[in-house]
């Protein structure tokens, strides 16, 4: 492997390793700072449009930002191939790109908002199961991996049965947030490596 995709490998696990930190700090500081938002009791979204309107927008714009590298330097050549595999990967670039336009189209946008949000969220869901389904099959990332993605895309199904309202919208985005960070750091250990490399 030459040492430009090494580099671009551990750019890409950084970019992941960093995209959960970062939404959560700039969240924390919104949701902290905004006398009007109550966990589990609002949208996530609506500190788009609150008094720390730019910390949260920030949030999303940067971690989805961030999550494009992440799935196209770090994970993709990590996995061991095929149609699932390619799916999971596109469909977490489309994922990024819904999280990015959420702070884009906030609140104030009524409908559209409302459909990247939902956007977002359906396609990381099914970048989940494909991930759940090659991991399961290939082994790439390791059996602990395998289970705790597996275990978050059943929890997400959950969710959606559920119904989305703000406590299973705010679980969601943090099963999502974990998965990320628990993904980039089994990437970071293996030195950007999976066994099937």
């Amino acid at each position: 492997m030459g040492a430009m995709a090494i580099s671009h490998r551990r750019l890409g696990v950084y970019a992941g390793l960093v995209s959960p930190i970062v939404f959560a700090v700039l969240y924390t500081i919104a949701a902290l700072n905004d006398p009007e938002y109550e966990y589990f009791r609002n949208y996530l979204s609506d500190l788009g449009v609150g008094n720390m309107a730019a910390f949260f927008n920030a949030a999303v714009l940067i971690a989805g930002g961030l999550t494009i590298p992440f799935a196209l330097l770090a994970i993709r050549p990590a996995l061991a191939g095929g149609i699932a595999a390619l799916a999971a990967v596109v469909l977490t670039v489309v994922g990024g790109m819904f999280l990015m336009l959420v702070g884009v189209f906030t609140e104030d946008a009524a409908d559209l908002h409302t459909i990247v949000s939902y956007g977002f969220f359906m396609t990381m869901l099914m970048a989940l199961f494909c991930y759940s389904w090659t991991l399961h099959f290939s082994n790439a990332l390791g059996r602990p991996m395998t289970h705790i993605t597996q275990a978050v895309f059943a929890l997400g199904v959950v969710l959606v049965v559920l119904g989305f309202g703000p406590g299973t919208e705010t679980v969601a985005v943090l099963s999502i947030l974990v998965w990320g960070e628990a993904m980039a750091i089994v990437l970071f250990r293996r030195g950007t490596d999976a066994d099937t490399y």
